[in-house]
């Protein structure tokens, strides 16, 4: 049985990654609800909670133009160093989170975003780059 503590550990990772692929609060609030309304109480995980919610986040209807106050607000409540991860395009930003932040294997990030495998390495490798450029800048 799951302690508070890891079910603690388990929402504030699953929030942080929706929030980083929706760049707002709101819709990785909605993200994770949905997740929670898709899940199997039989399969019940913390995996199967994370998959869903992030196949939530990234479904087409909460892919468009955000204002910035949503990413003003999304980028308060990020970690310092994630802060820059809400600006990236939102083909890049899906990729970079998914492969490199929450260590997904290319595969399964490609079946998510319905996109190639060879993309989602490309496109988290564009990602970390402009990353870096923004992250340059800022000092």
């Amino acid at each position: 049985m799951p302690t508070a503590t890891t079910a603690n550990q388990t929402l504030g990772r699953v929030f942080t990654t929706a929030l980083l692929l929706t760049a707002s609060v709101e819709q990785a609030e909605a993200a994770i609800l949905d997740g929670i309304r898709a899940l199997d109480p039989g399969r019940l995980s913390d995996d199967t909670l994370f998959l869903e919610a992030i196949g939530a986040a990234v479904a087409p209807q909460r892919n468009g133009p955000r204002l910035s106050e949503d990413l003003s607000r999304a980028s308060a409540i990020l970690p310092a160093q994630l802060r820059s991860v809400p600006q990236l395009p939102v083909n890049l930003r899906h990729c970079f989170v998914l492969r490199i932040l929450a260590g997904l294997p290319s595969e399964a990030c490609a079946q998510l975003l319905n996109l190639e495998a060879r993309f989602v390495e490309e496109a988290a490798g564009r990602a970390a780059q402009l990353l870096a450029g923004i992250n340059c800048g800022a000092n």
